[in-house]
């Protein structure tokens, strides 16, 4: 970051103040939020990262919706346009007792988003 001009930041002004992400591993991150503006803040996260990402694409890719390219395995394959997902896990309806539950939410939510199109949020509104 050169800091010649701020970087927008998601969420306003409360959740400038109250917000903390980092990277867990490879491309998952984590954003710790309170409780009220979750949804605020996904929405803005997922308007920037669609309007940037589009950048990194040629017109055509972005009206197929997909790139052609080679995999790690060295197979030809349709990659499509990258999409953010956010997942929401809280206490608000169940007690949460250990980071190893917090991982299965985060696995459950992670497989119901992917089958979403497009760039989403979801929240694990389970009771139980």
């Amino acid at each position: 970051m050169t800091g010649d001009s701020p970087r927008p930041r998601p969420g306003g002004e409360t959740a400038q103040a109250t917000t903390f992400s980092a990277t867990s591993a490879g491309n998952d991150f984590v954003v710790l939020t309170p409780s009220t503006p979750p949804e605020a803040v996904s929405k803005d996260i997922i308007r920037l990262f669609d309007e940037g990402i589009r950048k990194h694409y040629n017109p055509e890719d972005l009206t197929k919706g997909y790139i052609v390219s080679i995999d790690r395995r060295g197979y030809v394959m349709k990659f499509p346009v990258m999409t953010n997902l956010h997942l929401h896990r809280h206490n608000d309806n169940r007690e949460l007792t250990d980071p190893g539950q917090i991982g299965r939410i985060a696995a459950e939510l992670k497989k119901y988003a992917k089958d979403l199109e497009g760039s989403v949020y979801v929240f694990d509104r389970r009771k139980a």
